[in-house]
């Protein structure tokens, strides 16, 4: 146990689920989103190539925490607070997804130009086909270096904002957890460094700090690693199209 009562193996048992649902439903939603206009943008081209493309050069011109704070303030009065944590998720989604979007259409405009794509559109295949079969399959892998990044990311906003609340009791207005303790990764760290370390009292609970910030350590690396597998599947020639 720790000296503000949380016993912190537990809390970290009790986060996960929190975490990998949270997780799970950002980085799925915004790569789904993003993969697929990054990838209609590149086959449709003319106007609706253009769209996506000012679109998100607007939204990544913008830091993603700075962006979701300043989004999160702006509905934070519409939204109760047992919601703010699913409110968080669809901003961070909104954030996200350009930069998948960018980075699928570099590659789809390679794959809409190529011959076998070419090929099956002179077939008669729809577009809707071309997308399914062709060009998402083979475009979207170069988004999978981005998302450990994003990880972080999350990570740092979910941190960041409890752990300077306590110091100012402004920034608790940009935390997305309702007030008192919840069970999550990023809120055990701000909790852990805030009270588990204090030059000034001679404080060091090393615990308190230390596991969370493991905990998220290895989880980026096991789904850095888990990209990079899957990225070169998706390279290699099992994974060609």
């Amino acid at each position: 146990m720790n000296g503000i009562g949380i016993d912190i193996l537990s809390a970290l048992f009790e986060a996960t689920p929190v975490d990998l649902l949270l997780l799970a439903s950002i980085l799925f939603c915004a790569l789904g989103v993003g993969v697929v206009l990054g990838s209609v943008a590149a086959l449709r081209g003319s106007g609706v190539d253009a769209l996506v493309t000012v679109v998100s050069d607007l939204l990544v011109a913008v830091p993603p925490f700075f962006f979701v704070m300043v989004l999160f303030l702006g509905i934070q009065r519409f939204v109760p607070p047992n919601a703010y944590l699913p409110a968080f998720a669809v901003l961070f989604v909104a954030v996200l997804w350009p930069s998948y979007a960018r980075s699928t259409r570099a590659r789809a405009v390679q794959v809409a130009r190529s011959a076998y794509v070419e090929a099956a559109r002179s077939a008669g295949a729809s577009s809707a086909r071309l997308l399914r079969r062709h060009v998402i399959p083979n475009s979207f892998f170069p988004v999978l270096a981005q998302v450990p990044v994003d990880v972080y990311n999350i990570f740092f906003v979910l941190t960041a904002f409890p752990f300077l609340a306590c110091f100012n009791p402004f920034f608790s207005l940009l935390s997305p957890f309702p007030n008192g303790r919840y069970a999550e990764w990023g809120y055990l760290l701000a909790l852990g460094a805030c009270y588990g370390w204090s030059p000034l009292a001679s404080i060091n609970h090393w615990w308190m700090y230390t596991f969370p910030a493991l905990t998220i350590l290895a989880f980026g690396i096991a789904v850095a690693l888990t990209c990079d597998g899957l990225e070169r599947y998706l390279l290699g020639p099992r994974g060609q199209t």
